[in-house]
């Protein structure tokens, strides 16, 4: 007997459907909207992971953007002005906020 799984990722709703401008929301980066400056919150990782984010400049209070992202591939975001791709699994460790200073719609 086969049984099938509902994948949890199709009952989330859009994350930036969800934003409300005059609210704090946190979010991992797997979720946040595109072409949104965001502010890193927190890294919710071990080590290894940290120290690679840590190298590509990703850090609380930094300020990205995701430029792309791909359903089951990696996301390309801006960090100081630099394009990097960032693996969806390690995307999911990095707590975000929007950048209320920025983001005006």
């Amino acid at each position: 007997m086969i049984h099938h799984q509902k994948s949890h990722f199709a009952a989330l709703p859009d994350a930036a459907s969800q934003l409300d401008p005059d609210l704090n929301n946190f979010m991992t980066l797997s979720i946040a909207p595109l072409n949104v400056p965001l502010i890193v919150e927190s890294i919710d990782s071990g080590r290894d992971a940290r120290s690679r984010l840590t190298s590509l400049g990703i850090l609380p209070g930094m300020e990205i953007t995701i430029l792309t992202r791909d359903h089951d591939g990696p996301m390309t975001l801006t960090v100081k002005g630099t394009k990097i791709a960032l693996g969806r699994g390690i995307s999911g460790k990095v707590l975000v906020s929007v950048n209320q200073d920025l983001h005006k719609e």
